[in-house]
């Protein structure tokens, strides 16, 4: 009886061995279960529609517009900061994910924003704390430069835009260079 007994478990063994390596073979070889695995995040990120409109096809090849992030990535919820410089008193944001998309390299993550700015014309730079927007009766600085290229006088102005109902509001400058 014993050898008996020990027939019918090397044969229990056979059979859940044999049933071992066709889960194996099943599973593709890796050890994988024969259902399917949960995708992480990025994988389920990078199976959205995805778009080509990220890539910058009218370079502003003259400085018309420049600018960088304060960050070169951020987590969801976080804040991030843009500095733009730009010739036109205002530009359009649109923020992309960078990732596979099928291949298209990015998807929109904002709907377009036309944001606005401020230019100065003539021998004049300026600078400013006032940021992409300023709420109501807030205050914020503004230092204009004149940098003339010749002794002389200067003329210029500021063309400050936003929504209110004086805008755009025009500032003329005057400025004289002198011979050093």
């Amino acid at each position: 009886m014993p050898q008996m007994r020990n027939l019918r478990l090397a044969s229990r063994i056979v059979v859940l061995a044999t049933l071992c390596l066709i889960f194996v073979l099943l599973a593709g070889g890796h050890g994988r279960s024969l259902f399917a695995q949960s995708a992480n995040p990025i994988q389920i990120e990078n199976a959205n529609r995805g778009t080509t409109n990220w890539l910058i096809t009218n370079t502003a090849n003259n400085h018309e517009i420049e600018g960088y992030a304060s960050l070169t990535s951020v987590n969801a919820g976080s804040n991030i900061s843009f500095f733009v410089n730009t010739i036109d008193p205002q530009y359009t944001l649109t923020i992309y994910r960078l990732g596979y998309y099928g291949g298209l390299g990015g998807r929109r993550m904002t709907q377009p924003v036309t944001l606005t700015g401020m230019s100065t014309t003539g021998e004049f730079a300026e600078t400013n704390t006032c940021g992409a927007s300023l709420a109501a009766h807030a205050t914020c600085s503004i230092r204009i430069t004149f940098k003339p290229v010749a002794a002389g006088n200067g003329t210029g102005t500021i063309v400050l835009t936003g929504n209110a109902s004086n805008c755009p509001e025009l500032v003329e400058l005057a400025g004289k260079g002198t011979k050093r």
